[in-house]
């Protein structure tokens, strides 16, 4: 059920914007953008929208409804995706205003709570607090970051206290716990959070060991983890205690621009001898920690999009 007319700077997403990914022909919902444009990111990300929403719909079929989790959250595209394919949701973002707008956006979908749960916090491996903007819902948005420019038009200091306000950060188990949802597995963990995400990760440990969460759709950006206090060997000893061969199958769900560039890296060599069905134009990825710290030799810059998705042992 939809509202009849759209609040002020919203726009309806349907099954044409995301074409063969498996949608219902009358599919659609309605996403609130004041601070952000839901647009760009079905454009520059089709690929993971696409292969998130068949593992969504196959899950569904599988198993019944599943918990999907967003860390670093913006307007909420992505959960209300998941929510409007009848999956609950937990959403977190620290910048106020992508919480107003996604809480907007549930309401406006007659989402309830108990299936898109909207939180304002950031999600790491400890506890604390961090000034962030309340003027805008930007993606490029990091966590401990003294400036935050989106696309390099417009600034705030975190010195401005009349344009920023407080937010905490909590390991992803607590974020759970507020969601009464800390004994629940994770049909997919989305983690975009500029920089942060070995933190992210590593505040998820718990969940791993106990094979918790079954997919990952996470953005690998080493060359910002001196922004979030991440060493070179605490990003790369995480991710070998995670996502080794044995425990996840990782890949990227289109062409990555990383290995177009650095075909000979043998990260990024497409591996057919796997167990797992690849999406088409996937790359397996046998060892993302090598991928990381080839990335990191090589100074890339921008995001790579991974899925992980877990092994089931016979």
């Amino acid at each position: 059920m939809h509202s009849t007319s759209l609040p002020p700077k919203s726009v309806n997403i349907t099954s044409r914007d995301i074409p063969a990914a498996g949608l219902p022909p009358n599919w659609w919902f309605t996403i609130r953008a004041a601070h952000c444009n839901p647009r760009n990111t079905l454009k520059y990300e089709q690929d993971d929208v696409r292969v998130a929403i068949q593992l969504a719909l196959r899950h569904r079929l599988d198993h019944g409804a599943g918990l999907f989790v967003d860390v670093g959250s913006n307007c909420g595209l992505y959960s209300l995706i998941m929510a409007s394919l009848g999956h609950r949701c937990i959403a977190a973002d620290p910048l106020p205003t992508c919480v107003q707008d996604t809480r907007g956006s549930a309401a406006d979908n007659y989402f309830q709570p108990s299936r898109l749960a909207v939180f304002h916090s950031g999600v790491s491996d400890a506890y604390f607090t961090f000034r962030v903007p309340t003027h805008m819902c930007s993606p490029y948005f990091k966590v401990g970051s003294r400036s935050e420019v989106r696309r390099h038009v417009g600034s705030w200091s975190d010195t401005d206290h009349a344009t920023t306000t407080h937010a905490r950060a909590a390991p992803l188990t607590e974020v759970l716990r507020w969601a009464s949802e800390d004994g629940s597995d994770i049909m997919m963990l989305k983690i975009d959070t500029e920089g942060h995400e070995v933190r992210v990760l590593a505040s998820a440990i718990p969940l791993f060991k106990r094979g918790a969460i079954n997919v990952v759709l996470w953005e690998l950006t080493p060359s910002k983890w001196a922004q979030a206090n991440v060493s070179r060997a605490f990003g790369l000893e995480t991710f070998s205690s995670i996502f080794s061969q044995r425990h996840y199958y990782s890949f990227f769900s289109g062409r990555a621009s990383f290995c177009d560039h650095h075909k000979e890296i043998a990260a990024c060599q497409h591996v057919h001898s796997t167990s797992f069905t690849l999406p088409r134009g996937a790359v397996y990825i046998p060892d993302v920690g090598e991928l990381a710290d080839a990335m990191l030799a090589t100074k890339w810059e921008p995001a790579e999009n991974i899925f992980s998705l877990r092994v089931k042992h016979a």
